[in-house]
């Protein structure tokens, strides 16, 4: 029972799409409250989120299928006033910080979990309900798009579309020729990135399976944040995830963290793939990725006050534009 609740508006939270977040005081517990609206939400507004891909999840019962290897904390999902709300158990202790860092042992934690999810989903027919209102291979390609930046950008808080628009302005300078011609046509033009990935299994991705949206509690992997859910190839987000930890990543190896995910995920399909199959999904996961996110780590190549995060940034785009030109 629930006597007494005091809602608090959070200010600076590290979120970037701009939705609005609450802690929820109660005389039973303290919770973590999500407002979203696609009238000022990013990303809701960017990948077309009429339904709260978030909250359908949850609706549909998706997101309880992930237990017991993985938890999502939602205690309720509501529709408030022109948009949704999510009401969280509070994760404040089981969350990433300088005080509680991300380990490269809880890298390899949550790459298991990752792997397990897209196993869990593997070629799954209901991802494909119009219900979920998950994202695709094709609205997923076009979502970095300096003209969707553009075009949303007034209506919007969020920072994502000046460091779009921003990076794009510099990738010239960054990348080979070459590469930023193909960067540009695969912008422009997805379709065939579309169609060359449409050959192999869709399966459920987060959308931005970082240590942002990820917790420790007690030892059992939580996930949270769904908003940029998608069906798609899952080697896409493994990129993703990679990129997002990069230094750890770089230190133990890309070629070791993509073979230890793909035994993690034949373990749990119970089936092996080709090694040719494999390589080609790889390719095309991560070129998919990188045509996705290249201008934010541009913009920030340039931007960022330290010079070893600048070297850092510049190393990661020519990581990105290797994949693209690799999978042309």
């Amino acid at each position: 029972p629930v006597a007494d609740v005091n809602v608090i508006a959070l200010g600076d939270n590290g979120g970037l799409s701009g939705s609005r977040f609450s802690a929820v005081e109660t005389d039973s517990g303290r919770y973590f409250l999500k407002h979203m609206s696609i009238e000022h939400d990013f990303l809701m507004m960017a990948s077309n989120d009429v339904q709260c891909r978030s909250v359908t999840l949850w609706q549909y019962g998706l997101l309880d299928e992930l237990r017991p290897f993985t938890a999502h904390k939602i205690l309720g999902c509501a529709r408030a006033g022109d948009g949704w709300a999510i009401l969280m158990e509070d994760l404040q202790e089981a969350l990433f910080s300088d005080n509680r860092p991300f380990t490269m042992d809880h890298f390899f934690k949550f790459l298991d979990a990752l792997a397990r999810l897209h196993a869990a989903f593997w070629d799954d027919a209901r991802l494909a309900d119009p219900a979920l209102g998950l994202m695709d291979t094709a609205s997923r390609a076009a979502f970095c798009s300096p003209l969707i930046a553009e075009r949303y950008r007034p209506c919007t808080h969020s920072p994502l579309p000046d460091w779009i628009i921003g990076g794009w302005q510099v990738l010239p300078d960054l990348v080979p020729a070459e590469a930023y011609r193909q960067i540009r046509d695969l912008i422009l033009e997805p379709q065939p990135l579309v169609d060359a990935l449409a050959r192999y299994p869709c399966t459920l991705t987060h959308g931005d399976y970082r240590q942002a949206n990820l917790a420790d509690d007690g030892g059992r992997c939580v996930v949270f944040d769904w908003q940029m859910a998608a069906s798609t190839l899952m080697t896409a987000y493994l990129a993703w995830y990679m990129h997002s930890e990069f230094e750890i990543s770089t230190a133990f190896g890309f070629e070791n963290v993509i073979a230890g995910y793909r035994e993690r995920l034949e373990t749990y399909l119970q089936s092996c793939f080709a090694d040719s199959e494999w390589q080609e999904m790889v390719d095309l996961g991560f070129a998919a990725h990188a045509q996705r996110i290249i201008t934010v780590p541009a913009f920030w190549a340039v931007t960022a006050e330290a010079p070893e995060d600048r070297e850092n940034f510049r190393r990661e785009v020519e990581s990105l534009a290797h994949y693209v030109m690799k999978a042309a």
